[in-house]
């Protein structure tokens, strides 16, 4: 540890991520902000190409990943590649991949599996391998260390050694903050590499880092996801209450947290979205046979529901509205506000259950997502619903008067409580909303 620790003093330790997506290409951004030599691999080849040729496929709209890696790209000394022989100087070597469910929502370990054994093949004696990506508990111990071992014939602990540091980054303009002011947890194979990794991981955060055994690392990140997919969850079930009774959660939801000490009852929506809260869950069940009736399963279960739920009222809607061949308009498509990521869209999911419901015709807005953007007026013309199913910023400057003389029927579904019901009644809109009638 003495040369490691050494190399960190003088910036001279050699950092590669493996894995450049949305956790991983702004941590070796940021690493290479931090002075040290970078290796980034990833193993899609066209996105090799395009971040060598200075080109965002991703991030597009993030300024400061645009200002990094012009200075990433102009840097000889900064590597960025899909071999993984170029891991063979590499002093500290971050995982960043997908870790997703299967259909039987059981742990897919096949990326992480992967990318030990072809790392492993160029792993130098003491180097240190940290894993950022989310993992369900036990996989560090039970897939990462034997395929490491078995294909690099070096011992844990005493040839390399591991560590899980699960991200904490959201995808959206505020990715660097995250990553530079987040606390950490952080789990290590051996208390003889805590200080050196904590040293580290105090030059890119400030937050605190806290060292735990690994096990315990792989469940706090799974748990805190889990956690806040169960309280979606309890919101979104005290909207569908809220809409049965002609009451607003909204309101519910402001007086409750006007009490002393309660202040964490979230807002409903039309489900969650991303590639975290979704699977992370799963991911921790899966190491408790008692999965079938648990809280956390059913929390799941409620937020999946909220697309088809939201589909069938604004169906029931236009129905009564006496709507014939009805067009609805949803605005937002990413799975989170001011951002293009689109994986796991609840939107997407609106948009196959208004098929189920008869609903054809479906435009969808958003500034986000190039396919999505374009003359939001000209969409609006002739739609029957507008949907707002994304509070993205820019939604806010909309002319909704112009919108309302366009429609055909002036009908807003409110899936975040975004414009408010007295602003759209004074312009005259029927309006609706997830938990206030």
């Amino acid at each position: 540890m003495i040369e490691l620790e050494e190399k960190l003093k003088k910036r001279t330790l050699v950092c590669a991520v493996v894995g450049l997506g949305y956790v991983g290409l702004p941590l070796l951004l940021y690493l290479s902000k931090l002075g040290f030599r970078t290796i980034g691999i990833d193993k899609n080849k066209k996105k090799v190409a395009k971040l060598t040729s200075n080109k965002l496929d991703f991030l597009k709209n993030n300024k400061t990943a645009q200002i990094l890696l012009k200075s990433y790209t102009k840097n000889k000394k900064h590597t960025i590649s899909n071999n993984f022989k170029d891991l063979k100087d590499a002093d500290l070597i971050f995982i960043s991949v997908d870790t997703p469910i299967q259909k039987n929502r059981k742990p897919d370990n096949t990326n992480i599996s992967q990318v030990c054994e072809k790392l492993a093949k160029h792993l130098k004696k003491n180097s240190i391998i940290i894993i950022e990506s989310t993992l369900a508990p036990k996989t560090t111990q039970e897939i990462a260390i034997p395929a490491l071992e078995k294909s690099s014939n070096l011992k844990i602990n005493k040839d390399f050694y591991i560590a899980v540091c699960s991200e904490r980054i959201r995808p959206n303009q505020d990715i660097f903050k995250d990553l530079t002011t987040f606390p950490r947890v952080l789990g290590t194979s051996s208390t003889k590499i805590n200080n050196l990794v904590i040293s580290i991981y105090k030059l890119i955060t400030k937050g605190e880092v806290d060292a735990v055994d690994i096990v315990t690392a792989e469940i706090v990140k799974t748990t805190e996801n889990a956690l806040r997919d169960v309280k979606i969850a309890f919101a979104n079930e005290i909207s569908k209450i809220c809409d049965s009774l002609g009451s607003s959660a909204w309101e519910v939801a402001r007086l409750i947290n006007k009490r002393y000490g309660y202040t964490e009852m979230l807002q409903p929506g039309i489900g969650v979205g991303g590639h975290c809260l979704p699977k992370d869950p799963w991911l921790l069940l899966s190491s408790n046979n008692h999965t079938k009736n648990s809280l956390i399963a059913q929390a799941r279960r409620v937020n999946d529901s909220m697309p088809a739920y939201c589909a069938k009222r604004i169906a029931k809607i236009l129905r009564e509205s006496s709507v014939k061949n009805p067009k609805v308009l949803i605005l937002g498509y990413s799975y989170i506000e001011n951002c293009e990521d689109t994986r796991n869209s609840p939107s997407q999911s609106l948009v196959d259950n208004f098929k189920k419901q008869g609903v054809k015709k479906i435009a969808i807005h958003d500034p986000y997502i190039e396919e999505c953007s374009g003359d939001l007026y000209k969409k609006a013309k002739g739609a029957d619903c507008l949907v707002l199913a994304v509070k993205h910023d820019q939604f806010k400057n909309l002319n909704l008067l112009k919108i309302k003389k366009i429609m055909r029927t002036p009908v807003i579904f409110d899936c975040k409580n975004f414009f408010g019901k007295e602003k759209c009644q004074n312009l005259s809109f029927i309006y609706h909303a997830i938990g206030a009638l």
